[in-house]
């Protein structure tokens, strides 16, 4: 009686089972359709971050080869921003603090502060640039603007030609009348203002440069590659979970419900 009880179970059995403890493999309707929506975004996402740090690091290649290059004077007409991206430059001019203004959220070591911009008369021309002179710390009391010395007499100015972004979020609009403190860095609000004629980039004052500049430990960027790498591998890591998950959900007990 033993002998045909065994031999019924084994007729019994799903195809592949051969022991008791064996777990016969059944894809689950549910967890294969999750794992067929959320498998590609997760390899997607992985890529994309992939994808932003070579992008960071041809960019960071490029700016290390460009401020190796020889500087450029900065040319005493209005030119392409794509000709100047990143370039090392030079002029010279006058400051002009009656349109200087504070850039706000600037942070430097944990610290909350203030990037000063100050246009500068070109000189031999009618146009202005604006210089981004560097980082200085939040007064204790925001109420009042920050005291800082701007030289009257002309200045030599070198730094790195930079394109502010034009997509930055801010919760309201900027009003159209002077303020100086700005949220972000508009040339065209600027330049609506001030009705000054502008060159379209901004002078981040080299570090070495004596004209007059603060705190000036400018990001690189390729900062985030690591950190755009560190995001990949999660990424490509949460999607091995998901499958190993759909086939843990896959290989159900024998006798067990689908």
């Amino acid at each position: 009686m033993t002998t045909l009880l065994a031999k019924d179970e084994q007729y019994h059995r799903p195809t592949g089972c051969k022991i008791a403890a064996a777990r016969c493999f059944h894809p689950r309707l549910v967890p294969t359709l999750l794992l067929l929506l959320a498998l590609p975004c997760l390899i997607g996402l992985g890529f994309w971050q992939l994808d932003r740090a070579n992008g960071r690091e041809a960019a960071g290649q490029l700016l290390e080869a460009r401020a190796a290059a020889p500087a450029i004077a900065l040319p005493a007409e209005v030119v392409s921003t794509e000709s100047l991206r990143d370039r090392h430059v030079i002029t010279s001019g006058r400051y002009e603090p009656a349109y200087q203004f504070f850039l706000d959220n600037r942070v430097w070591h944990g610290q909350a502060g203030y990037d000063v911009i100050t246009p500068l008369h070109v000189a031999g021309s009618r146009l202005r640039v604006l210089v981004n002179r560097g980082w200085i710390p939040v007064p204790a009391d925001r109420r009042q603007l920050p005291n800082v010395a701007t030289p009257e007499e002309p200045v030599e100015v070198d730094g790195t030609a930079v394109i502010p972004p034009t997509g930055t979020f801010s919760l309201a609009q900027p009003a159209e009348r002077w303020e100086s403190i700005w949220q972000k860095l508009d040339l065209g609000r600027f330049q609506r203002l001030a009705d000054m004629p502008l060159q379209p980039v901004v002078i981040q004052l080299s570090p070495q440069s004596p004209a007059a500049g603060f705190v000036r430990e400018w990001p690189r960027v390729d900062a985030g590659v690591a950190r755009n790498l560190g995001y990949a591998v999660q990424w490509f890591g949460f999607a091995v979970v998901a499958v190993v998950l759909w086939l843990w959900s896959a290989f159900k007990p024998e006798g067990g419900k689908s």
